[in-house]
């Protein structure tokens, strides 16, 4: 295979695996993970295609591969602990009601500032679930599922 068709592989797969990341991360996760670590590892991907286009194979070759192999496993193992329909099924556990709705809102993050991750954005799952005729507010931490009972809407102020 030529040094520019190799190149030009490994740099379509690489942005395969970018967009499988941002599709991911809003579609299941709801904007949760941090995509800008990947966004910037583009940088040395772009090098390494030039490198190869110009060089041929040889350790650019190698570092291109690694980066393709290093940037999908250091995803799936910094993925939160649960998706935005996860959370719903934990909150319907907690409720452990038959009459529990979930109400449908713009809102489904809420802004936090306990977590220190490079991966993971400093938000939480926001659910407004109706039980019994009763509106009630929950947070579910992406990180560790754990989920809290608001006393009233955190968005209370936008109604």
């Amino acid at each position: 295979m030529s040094n520019e068709k190799l190149a030009r592989m490994l740099l379509f797969i690489y942005v395969l695996e970018l967009l499988a990341v941002h599709f991911v991360n809003g579609y299941f996760y709801y904007t949760v993970i941090n995509t800008w670590m990947y966004n910037i590892a583009i940088l040395p991907q772009i090098l390494c295609y030039v490198v190869i286009l110009d060089v041929g194979k040889g350790k650019m070759f190698i570092a291109n591969i690694v980066l393709l192999v290093l940037i999908p496993l250091v995803f799936i193992l910094a993925l939160p602990s649960t998706t935005y329909e996860g959370g719903k099924a934990i909150v319907a556990n907690e409720i452990d009601s038959n009459e529990a709705t979930f109400i449908p809102t713009s809102y489904s993050l809420i802004q936090t500032t306990d977590k220190q991750s490079w991966f993971i954005r400093d938000y939480s799952y926001h659910y407004e679930v109706k039980v019994s005729g009763e509106v009630q507010y929950y947070v579910v931490d992406p990180m560790t599922a754990g989920v809290i009972q608001l006393e009233e809407d955190f968005f209370r102020y936008d109604r």
